[in-house]
C-alpha cells in the first residue's frame, strides 16, 4: 500500500496466458499465439495480427511506427484471410440455387 491505496500496477507486466515454459512464444523471435499477452485487457497479439491484416489502411507514418519500433510487416498475401462475402453476394447466391432447385424439382 502507497498513501493508502494498494498499487496493482508495480511490477504487474504483460500477462500471458498459458504455460509459462519454453514454448515458442516465450522466447526471442518466436511466434505469439492471438490471446497469449494481455495488457490491461488488451490482447496485444491480435491487435498486431489486425495491423499486419489492415497495412493498406494504415497511415505511412502508423505504418512506419509497426514496422521500426514493432517490428510488424504486412502479411503476404497468401496469409490474409479470405474477404468476407457482402450480404448482396449471399442473396445472389441464395437466389441462384433456389431457381436451380425449382427447375430440378419442379416445385
Amino acid at each position: 500500500m502507497v498513501g493508502g491505496r494498494t498499487r496493482r500496477w508495480l511490477g504487474a507486466g504483460p500477462r500471458r496466458s498459458g504455460s509459462r515454459g519454453g514454448d515458442s512464444s516465450s522466447r526471442a523471435g518466436g511466434r505469439v499465439r492471438a490471446g497469449s499477452i494481455v495488457v490491461q485487457g488488451e490482447d496485444l497479439a491480435g491487435w498486431g495480427r489486425a495491423q499486419q491484416i489492415g497495412w493498406d489502411k494504415l497511415s505511412p507514418a502508423q505504418q512506419w511506427l509497426c514496422e521500426h519500433v514493432l517490428g510488424l510487416e504486412p502479411l503476404p498475401a497468401e496469409q490474409r484471410p479470405a474477404p468476407k462475402v457482402s450480404h448482396a453476394e449471399k442473396e445472389q447466391r441464395n437466389l441462384a440455387a433456389a431457381a436451380q432447385f425449382r427447375e430440378r424439382e419442379g416445385h
